[in-house]
């Protein structure tokens, strides 16, 4: 920590929307490969969890990845009809930070580096914080229909759940799930270690939840008494529009 706060990269008022960005653009490239028929035995071993093992009208699981991750067909949607998801929405993040950053400079790097316990428990509490926030939000955009049309409605266009769907969102609904996070590590009063490992977890989690898979090695199945949730309760919240408003903690959902 002592050489990490004087390098440029870490004192960037920045630094954290873009460790964002490169954390969903590695991990969003993975599960790409996976869905495209790359990564070889692994691959393979991981496409028997598939919980969705077809796509819709009678695509196959490869044919209906092509359609989402291979640009061309969904291109036109993604700028013109909104309805797709695309470099849009990160730049919809990103932008406003950056011009944000820039008028504002205030990053300031405390000397002394976090306790191990301390990281983790304010990584652990940052990603409750964050859920509880969210899980709110979200019951809200589900129970009120003139939100859920207007706000929440473009999120849940593809029924058939591949990870590029966590930044398939409005407008708004992007402000407000960035704004819950932001408020999640403010109110953990995270040091900027904690924040940026809590940046690169969160963002792994999303993808994985949003991945159409059910691997033994996740979270939801190697944690006991169900404790988090996963992408198997995320499918169905898509296909029905019911339950999981949280998104990884069981013990904060909403009815």
């Amino acid at each position: 920590w002592a050489w990490a706060r004087h390098t440029r990269l870490m004192r960037w008022d920045t630094f954290e929307p873009a460790l964002v960005i490169a954390s969903f653009a590695l991990f969003i490239a993975a599960w790409a490969a996976l869905d495209l028929g790359g990564l070889g035995l692994a691959g393979a071993w991981a496409h028997k969890y598939r919980l969705q093992p077809s796509g819709p009208n009678g695509k196959t699981h490869l044919e209906h990845s092509r359609r989402i991750w291979i640009p061309g067909a969904l291109e036109r949607q993604v700028w013109v009809g909104g309805k797709g998801n695309g470099a849009q929405e990160f730049l919809l993040y990103l932008a406003p930070l950056l011009v944000f950053d820039w008028l504002y400079p205030r990053r300031v790097l405390p000397e002394e580096p976090p306790t191990v316990a301390g990281l983790v428990g304010q990584v652990l509490g940052a990603l409750v914080v964050y859920d509880a926030l969210f899980a709110v939000t979200h019951r809200a955009m589900h129970g009120v229909p003139w939100l859920f049309r207007r706000v929440h409605s473009k999120h849940h266009a593809q029924q058939h759940v591949r990870a590029r769907e966590i930044f398939r969102l409005s407008a708004v609904e992007e402000v407000v799930d960035t704004a819950c996070s932001v408020a999640a590590v403010n109110l953990m009063r995270a040091h900027p270690l904690a924040r940026a490992a809590y940046n690169v977890v969160i963002v792994f989690l999303l993808c994985e939840l949003h991945s159409g898979y059910d691997l033994p090695c996740q979270l939801c199945n190697v944690l006991p008494f169900g404790l988090v949730m996963g992408s198997r309760q995320h499918v169905e919240h898509h296909a029905t529009g019911r339950g999981a408003y949280a998104k990884f903690f069981a013990f904060l959902e909403i009815g």
